[in-house]
């Protein structure tokens, strides 16, 4: 198998530089994070005037549009009640996406990213109503030519597997998200489903990785067998590390930049399961993704058949060889 398309979040903060992020960089897609959901169910734009660094404006958007072969609009939320709020509204979920429209179009992008989060907490109204806001957004897009990806949670398994030696296979993943389903997507006008396998230390405590390999592999292989077509898979990968408290909760994103400034960084404190930087210094603990572990975490979707991974995120970090 060829090399995955690279793709990666914009994430518009101080720490991108648009040469050394962006241009100097082949970008598949770019999915720039310049929409966000209130609490009230409606659609706000992060303008450059408002929010800052590399946020929204007419000049961001061609950048954007120049350095990848899809751009597109992401549009966050997570939290479950204020997407409910615009999803499950006759009136509200329709303006969204007429602005939606208008946006790629008068920006020339190709098409949306849907990343609403806090899927533990969809209930079955929730659900309904985002499958049916996913689906009227499909259709409208796919009527300009557009595409829609969309970003879902790991799941590796519907069940409880003891003594496999993987501590993840000790719990049911599924019923973490009993009204969030994988095969659902199989009937629903999405281009691309963005499976976010990382941030595993978030369940792990602080001093564990961001991504072991064998997770990613188990999670691949789940989507694989849940949606028909494998080539609508796209891996989410970490590029941005972490750090906090060791063995605690408490912990904080950090891109590469920022990281090898820490206390104790090494080379050669390497993880074995996930090919990450982990070190610790007095109480703390962090990890870092560097070049070699990135290119571990590609050989595992080229092994298993992935066309597509998405990095988290652009912005201070590093992305891989260009090939």
């Amino acid at each position: 198998m060829q090399e995955p398309l690279r793709s990666g979040w914009l994430f518009p903060d101080s720490t991108v530089s648009p040469i050394t992020d962006i241009q100097n960089t082949n970008w598949h897609a770019i999915s720039a994070m310049w929409f966000h959901v209130s609490s009230t169910g409606t659609l706000v734009l992060r303008n450059a005037a408002s929010h800052g660094q590399f946020h929204y404006n007419a000049t961001r958007a061609q950048i954007v549009r120049d350095n990848s072969s899809l751009a597109l609009v992401n549009v966050s939320c997570a939290n479950p009640t204020y997407m409910h709020a615009m999803c499950y509204n006759t009136t509200k979920r329709p303006a969204a996406i007429n602005t939606l429209i208008d946006f790629v179009t008068t920006n020339n992008l190709d098409g949306v990213d849907i990343d609403f989060e806090g899927f533990a907490s969809f209930g079955p109204n929730m659900w309904t109503g985002y499958k049916v806001f996913l689906t009227e957004l499909g259709n409208a897009l796919h009527n300009i030519g557009k595409v829609l990806y969309v970003e879902v949670p790991p799941i590796w398994n519907n069940t409880t597997t003891m003594g496999t030696g993987k501590e993840w296979m000790e719990r049911n993943s599924q019923g973490y998200y009993p009204n969030f389903k994988y095969e659902s997507f199989n009937t629903i006008p999405v281009d691309k489903v963005v499976i976010m396998a990382y941030d595993y230390h978030y369940d792990m405590t602080v001093g564990t990785p961001n991504q072991p390999l064998e997770w990613l592999r188990d999670i691949l292989k789940w989507a694989k067998t849940t949606i028909t077509d494998d080539t609508r898979i796209v891996a989410g990968l970490p590029v941005a590390g972490y750090g906090g408290t060791t063995g605690s909760y408490a912990q904080t994103g950090a891109g590469y930049d920022w990281l090898v400034k820490q206390p104790g960084f090494n080379l050669t404190s390497r993880d074995a399961s996930s090919s990450e930087i982990i070190w610790q210094n007095a109480d703390k603990s962090y990890a870092l993704i560097d070049q070699t572990a990135l290119e571990d975490k590609i050989e595992v979707c080229v092994e298993e058949g992935i066309g597509e991974y998405m990095l988290w995120h652009i912005g201070g970090n590093l992305y891989g060889k260009d090939v």
